[in-house]
Formats: structure tokens, C-alpha cells, sequence
């Protein structure tokens, strides 16, 4: 599993939720393909979840979301991580930079566009 946008290593994954999308021509064999490609990068004791769902738009592509708990990532914070302080420090001088222009983030931290 290779994404450029992201830095994120799933093999330590122990919960992963898995869902294939494609057109009405999407096979079962293939869902269940991505399915195993996953299952073979995480913990051999992980608890997948999948589904498959039927997406008119997508044509001949399949889009794969996956959502997965206990990854590895310096991005990632964890009980054991000392403090996300300095983080926090940095989200709000980000907010009070892009305060002007309306964009940074709201009281709950969700991005403003």
C-alpha cells in the first residue's frame, strides 16, 4: 500500500475497516482481492471489517477507503506520546495567521475553507 500523500505504515494495524467501491460491473472476486492484498500487510491478528459498494461513477476504476487503528506514523500521537503541545502551539498561530483570510480552523479544530 503506497500513497505519496501520506506516511503511514499499516503493518502494525490491529482494526481495519476496508471498503471497494466500483461500477455495476465490480466482481466480488475483486473486493475480495483488495481485501487479501490488505490482510497481507497488517498484524496476522487483526480484526477486518469490509464491504463493497456500488458506485455508477466510478466506470472502470474502484476506489479503496481504508480506515485502520494502531499504525505507525511520527504524525500519529498515542497514550504514550509526551506531549502534543508543541503541535497544538503550532495549529494556533496557524489560526491566528489565517484568521484575516477566513481560512485555519474553528473552536473544535476543523478546518475552515
Amino acid at each position: 500500500l503506497q500513497n505519496p500523500l501520506i506516511d503511514v505504515s499499516i503493518e502494525n494495524a490491529r482494526n481495519i475497516l476496508i471498503n471497494v467501491s466500483g461500477s455495476a460491473d465490480l466482481q466480488l472476486a475483486e473486493a475480495k482481492r483488495v481485501v487479501e492484498l490488505v490482510t497481507e500487510q497488517v498484524h496476522p491478528g487483526a480484526e477486518i471489517i469490509y464491504g463493497a459498494l456500488i458506485v455508477p461513477e466510478l466506470e472502470d476504476r474502484l476506489r479503496v477507503t481504508i480506515i485502520a487503528s494502531g499504525v505507525s506514523s511520527p504524525y500519529v500521537f498515542d497514550a504514550g506520546t509526551e506531549s502534543v503541545a508543541p503541535l497544538a502551539d503550532e495549529l494556533g498561530e496557524l489560526e491566528q495567521d489565517e484568521g484575516e483570510s477566513g481560512h485555519g480552523f474553528d473552536e473544535l479544530g476543523i478546518a475552515r475553507l
